[in-house]
């Protein structure tokens, strides 16, 4: 299993949209969306907006939270990602790979 999180913001050119253009891409996003979770092994644990109070804050306004099956899977999210033309609009950075269990992932920093 890999979890995986997306960190995104707005940028220029997503503000100098108006509101219908971002209603037409946002609408444009939903059978993307259905497409890619109808594969299976992609599962959206949520989306969000980062909190102002969240301590040590990532400069980003939004995040997603994903648990995947596999590497391949990976793959395929961050090839609809790219193909939906999403970083025309956001910017982006993100962070995954194999899920650890605490205690694993623990005894691994002592070793670094």
């Amino acid at each position: 299993m890999f979890l995986y999180v997306e960190f995104w913001r707005a940028n220029k050119a997503w503000l100098s949209l108006t509101t219908e253009k971002r209603a037409q891409y946002v609408a444009s996003l939903g059978p993307q969306i259905e497409a890619l979770m109808a594969q299976g092994g992609i599962e959206i644990l949520g989306w969000g907006e980062n909190s102002k109070e969240t301590a040590k804050r990532a400069s980003y306004d939004y995040f997603g939270l994903y648990r995947l099956s596999g590497a391949d899977k990976v793959a395929a999210l961050e090839a609809a990602i790219q193909e939906s033309g999403w970083y025309d609009y956001f910017d982006q950075v993100n962070a995954g790979g194999p899920a650890s269990a605490p205690p694993d992932l623990l005894r691994a920093l002592v070793t670094l």
